[in-house]
């Protein structure tokens, strides 16, 4: 039986789990006790307490920058998300269904790497748009990982455009549609819409709804004036 001055053995299990997953009954079951039992022993030790401090820090820092630790398994096996607790602090948290989880975000960014439109990757989720810009502004790895897939989906886009075009030039038969939901109009407005939030600096702005509509016309004519320059290029 440990002494009163010998830190009881679940301590170091339970505070390596909290500043990893920044949740206390988590981080508990992990160590193997009840959270009561953590609480109480915080109460008594003023070391262990300013150890518990840290451990949230370290860990609610982690989870801001979206660093999910994978083998920090609930133990109802439901997804997991990273949010805010009742007081207002990040930690991971299993979900409900219907709500925001890692599967729901995976599925959002594979829609909107496949489209480029985060309408339309909404509508795959079942979540609105507002909600999404919301949660782009809270959380920084969201906003960072969406302009990501924002401008992998772009360039893939413009790579499709290209293709068209080249196989229009040469006459021969187009390859299967990259975007098989979208036309060349709706490829060419993506594009465009992505071109538009671009700042001088590089940093993304919001679309500008004042804006002249696209001329996809030009557009197009512009795609195909440059695949000739470099079929021209290509017979030097």
């Amino acid at each position: 039986m440990p002494s009163k001055t010998t830190p009881p053995e679940w301590r170091r299990a339970f505070l390596r789990a909290l500043g990893r997953c920044a949740n206390v009954r988590e981080a508990a079951r992990i160590a193997g006790i009840d959270h009561a039992t953590a609480y109480q022993y915080r109460k008594r030790n003023p070391h262990f307490a300013q150890l518990w401090a840290a451990a949230l820090e370290a860990g609610r820092a982690a989870l801001a920058a979206g660093r999910v630790p994978e083998d920090v398994a609930l133990n109802d096996s439901r997804p997991r998300t990273i949010r805010s607790s009742r007081s207002g602090k990040t930690c991971v948290m299993a979900t409900g269904e219907g709500r925001w989880n890692e599967e729901v975000e995976e599925k959002f960014f594979t829609r909107l790497a496949e489209t480029g439109n985060v309408r339309e990757a909404a509508r795959a989720i079942g979540m609105s748009t507002t909600a999404l810009y919301n949660r782009r502004k809270i959380w920084p790895a969201f906003d960072q990982r969406w302009d990501e897939v924002v401008a992998l989906a772009t360039e893939r886009l413009a790579l499709s455009l290209l293709t068209s075009a080249n196989n229009l030039l040469a006459q021969q038969e187009p390859p299967l549609p990259e975007f098989a939901d979208m036309s060349v109009d709706q490829a060419i407005r993506v594009a465009q819409l992505y071109e538009a939030r671009l700042r001088q600096n590089g940093r993304l702005r919001r679309y500008d709804r004042k804006r002249p509509p696209v001329d996809v016309e030009k557009v197009k004519a512009e795609i195909i004036e440059k695949c000739e320059r470099m079929a021209r290029a290509a017979q030097k």
